[in-house]
């Protein structure tokens, strides 16, 4: 979701020299200071003004105390987004000590519904529309048009669907429990 915004920013006129994207979980960025990655970044564009960024940092549970940081910065750059995503999100907030009472917005992104994982593969082709009438009354539901298919991709869902990273990457469905270790361990 995070590459998709970014993407459309770009779209949206929003030069890709004022958006930064970190991932925390990398090592060489999990112990830099999150004011620091921007000065860095700002340093790397030749561009010392600080409105107008959108900064992106993913993972932002694997800094210490990155409740401080962020609040610091959301105080000092007012005219700067800062959007920070966890896969411990809610988790992250309740432990949390800094509030960041009005500086900040919280978002909850549940995994993909089956639904949502058919249309984001392409498979909405296995899905129709159709009705029946059941007792005087026509209701509309969704059937299929090749039942064998949609079960073998409902598996698939079941086992790898919760998340777009996984949906899309063979080599981490090949070996599944790298993302889940990495999440949970």
């Amino acid at each position: 979701m995070l590459y998709h915004t970014i993407q459309q920013l770009i779209l949206d006129g929003v030069s890709p020299q004022k958006i930064l994207y970190a991932s925390i979980e990398t090592p060489i960025y999990n112990n830099i200071p999150l004011d620091e990655l921007f000065t860095m970044a700002k340093k790397a564009t030749g561009d010392t003004d600080a409105n107008g960024w959108y900064i992106f940092f993913d993972e932002i549970q694997y800094l210490k105390e990155w409740e401080v940081h962020l609040k610091t910065l959301v105080d000092v750059y007012r005219k700067t987004k800062f959007i920070a995503s966890g896969s411990a999100a809610a988790a992250l907030k309740l432990k949390s000590n800094e509030s960041g009472a009005g500086r900040f917005t919280d978002f909850m992104l549940p995994p993909l519904t089956f639904y949502e994982f058919i249309h984001l593969k392409n498979l909405g082709a296995l899905i129709k529309a159709d009705t029946i009438n059941w007792k005087g009354n026509i209701a509309i539901f969704s059937s299929t048009t090749n039942i064998t298919e949609l079960n073998k991709h409902f598996i698939n869902y079941v086992n790898f669907g919760g998340y777009p990273e996984v949906i899309f990457n063979q080599e981490i469905q090949n070996n599944p429990w790298q993302i889940y270790e990495s999440r949970y361990h």
